[in-house]
């Protein structure tokens, strides 16, 4: 008989028995694991509240500036004599702040102030002679009517009367001339007195004494004390149905103003192409001419939509955005769905969108990247 010799079980074959055991147990243990139920995602809700027009805020920037400032000079060019203001000094309506030279008008003055004496002398003397004038005639008239001299007589005496008269016209035409000469000298002397045009301060002093000065040459920049403006440029849509007197929000500093519109200006700025808004700052306002600020305005626009959280948005295709809307499901679960939607505007943590999505529809405001459309989830208790 032919021995029938037993399998050997060699080392390859045991480790490889081996390996095929734990793969089983392995898989044995996942399968397990996966006949075990995930736990449901929960994601926060609003409802959806359609709307068909919105409000968009702008902010635009202005600067503060007093309600009027002027360069001071004189009107007629000479030498800075005494200059009585500084910079910073708070000055009255009609003070003098600075002067020029005055010695040689006042000379100019005192000479015609004495054309003037002498122009009166004249008017007296040619007023004496029309009276003796005047007294001849009359004389001589009643002679004539005697009988007693002739008619050439009183004629001559008549055309010294007329002559009295041309002289005294002539010497008051004089004396006026000479009051006229000094009048402009007095107004030529008052000019040479620098007044403060209203009540203000210096903001910047350019000249000091001794300084000889071209007319018009500014002396002194000088603004008004008194309610301070805000001007600020903004679009022309932006204006639209802004009246004069309304009540805007400007903030300098940190600090919310209530201003109100005063005037706009009607024409264009050349350079930035925008609207003149000039508003009046309260009266008790205490800021600094030149500090810089923001304008806050607000427009209705028309478009059907809702507000969304801005972490409620992801960015689809076609320059769309999407939005998460959870359908409920009996027992407080719900199933995702995408939407589309496109952002009509977006301000301080939300956006105005439209799209698709129902009124009264549960909007997933926030944890959107863990989430795909078809998904179950649990909805928590919706936000109105």
């Amino acid at each position: 008989m032919k021995k029938v010799s037993k399998p050997v079980l060699t080392f390859g074959a045991f480790t490889a028995i081996v390996v095929a055991a734990v793969v089983s147990l392995s898989s044995g243990a996942s399968g397990r694991d996966d006949t075990q139920e995930r736990p449901l995602i929960s994601v926060e809700t609003a409802r959806i509240a359609l709307q068909e027009r919105y409000e968009i805020k702008a902010t635009y920037p202005g600067r503060v500036r007093a309600g009027r400032r002027s360069q001071l000079g004189f009107e007629r060019g000479g030498l800075l004599a005494n200059v009585f203001a500084d910079e910073g000094d708070v000055v009255s309506k009609g003070t003098v702040i600075a002067k020029l030279d005055q010695r040689q008008l006042k000379a100019q003055l005192v000479a015609a102030q004495a054309q003037v004496t002498a122009a009166d002398a004249q008017v007296a003397e040619a007023k004496a002679a029309q009276d003796l004038a005047v007294a001849t005639r009359e004389r001589q008239r009643t002679l004539l009517e005697k009988g007693h001299i002739s008619q050439q007589r009183f004629d001559d005496t008549e055309f010294q009367s007329r002559a009295a008269d041309a002289g005294l016209a002539s010497a008051k035409a004089q004396r006026a001339s000479a009051k006229a000469d000094r009048d402009a000298l007095n107004v030529m002397l008052s000019l040479t007195d620098l007044v403060a045009p209203f009540d203000g301060f210096v903001v910047k002093r350019f000249a000091d004494e001794g300084t000889v000065l071209a007319p018009g040459s500014p002396i002194f920049d000088f603004e008004e004390r008194g309610p301070l403006e805000f001007v600020s440029g903004v679009p022309v849509d932006a204006v639209s149905g802004i009246k004069n007197g309304a009540k805007l929000a400007v903030a300098i500093g940190g600090t919310l103003y209530d201003a109100s519109l005063d005037r706009i200006v009607n024409a264009l700025d050349q350079n930035t192409r925008t609207a003149q808004l000039v508003l009046r700052l309260p009266q008790e306002t205490s800021r600094l001419s030149g500090e810089v600020g923001k304008l806050s305005l607000s427009r209705m626009e028309i478009g059907t939509g809702f507000w969304a959280p801005l972490e409620a948005l992801q960015e689809g295709e076609r320059g769309l955005w999407t939005v998460f809307v959870a359908v409920p499901d009996m027992g407080g679960k719900g199933r995702i769905e995408r939407h589309p939607v496109e952002l009509l505007y977006s301000e301080l943590g939300r956006a105005f969108v439209r799209g698709t999505p129902d009124n009264g529809s549960l909007l997933v405001t926030a944890g959107v990247d863990r989430l795909v459309a078809g998904q179950t989830v649990n909805i928590t208790q919706p936000r109105s």
